[in-house]
């Protein structure tokens, strides 16, 4: 199974994704998509979605978590 975890932000969305057989777990990669500060949210909001969705189809996880956001 892949799992595919999501610690969002607009300024830098953090990524992961492992896989496991229940066992023994994989990273199959991990990073960070950064966006400019200075941009505006929508702009932000589109390089996040670009960069997410190109991974996902990267990935092909089974599952996607994503981290609930609080302040």
């Amino acid at each position: 199974m892949r799992v595919f975890g999501i610690d969002p932000g607009s300024e830098r969305t953090g990524y992961g994704c492992v896989e496991t057989d229940g066992r023994r777990h994989r990273l199959v990669t991990c990073g960070a998509i950064s966006t400019v500060g200075a941009s505006c949210f929508a702009a932000r909001l589109g390089v996040i979605h670009r960069g997410l969705a190109d991974l996902l189809r990267e990935c092909a996880p089974n599952v996607v978590a994503i981290e609930n956001l609080f302040y």
